[in-house]
């Protein structure tokens, strides 16, 4: 997938370090191919997700069918934090960041079937939350914020309340095994996925012209963004976390 890119750049950098060959030892030529190799490496990395053929790709990885098949294999890894306002950027009240301090669109659906989600990628969300009506069918269980009291501020300077968290498995477009995550839930208009909480996991965010890209630090995993307009959006199906219990009515 990288080798035109990663020979364009070799093309660019060997003529120089061939013609000041003779007056290098052997050892000094090959700390200098070491050093290209490494700029080779980092371009042709993560920001590799943002030239032409990079979009190009994520496009192709978009338009593939990606949902999750009957029986797709597990991760339980890390599980994140991810809500009628929904207003961006949404963010901790003054008394929520003091509690932090003291301490740190779907029909209803059987809770065994899938539920796709959309998430639009919001650099000012402290959480990833999804609305009340979203994925009905999975219980909202207590969440440590919600049991503080914890309330978000949205853009209109309003407050709503955290009602607590939907513990969810996961599964994104290209994806090779299902993750596990516990989205927050409150009043908001759409769900949104907070590119903060994503760093925390350990992923990296890269926003084109065309598309965008979650990329893990550690595996080199890519989840591709949809693009529309100005936002970038993130499609996940989930269901209900194995350990999840009934809401109490």
């Amino acid at each position: 997938m990288h080798d035109g890119h990663v020979m364009g750049e070799w093309q660019k950098l060997i003529p120089g370090i061939l013609n000041d060959s003779k007056s290098y030892s052997n050892a000094e030529i090959l700390y200098n191919l070491r050093q290209a190799a490494g700029i080779i490496q980092q371009s042709s990395g993560i920001d590799y997700w943002i030239t032409d053929d990079g979009q190009s790709e994520l496009l192709r990885r978009i338009h593939a069918d990606s949902k999750p098949p009957s029986s797709a294999p597990h991760s339980w890894g890390r599980s994140t934090g991810v809500g009628s306002s929904g207003l961006s950027p949404l963010s901790y009240t003054k008394e929520s960041e003091a509690m932090i301090g003291k301490s740190s669109l779907s029909p209803v659906s059987p809770a065994d079937e899938w539920i796709e989600v959309e998430l639009t990628a919001d650099s000012g969300a402290c959480d990833t939350v999804i609305p009340r009506k979203t994925a009905e069918s999975i219980p909202i269980l207590p969440s440590l914020a919600s049991l503080r009291g914890m309330e978000y501020e949205v853009a209109n300077g309003q407050s709503i309340p955290n009602l607590g968290e939907r513990r969810c498995l996961v599964w994104t477009e290209n994806a090779t095994e299902v993750k596990k995550m516990n989205m927050q839930v409150a009043d908001v208009h759409k769900g949104l996925l907070s590119l903060s909480r994503c760093a925390d996991m350990g992923f990296e965010g890269r926003f084109g012209r065309i598309a965008g890209a979650l990329v893990c630090e550690r595996t080199g995993e890519v989840i591709p963004l949809t693009r529309k307009g100005n936002l970038y959006v993130l499609r996940v199906w989930i269901k209900a976390a194995p350990f999840g219990r009934q809401e109490p009515s």
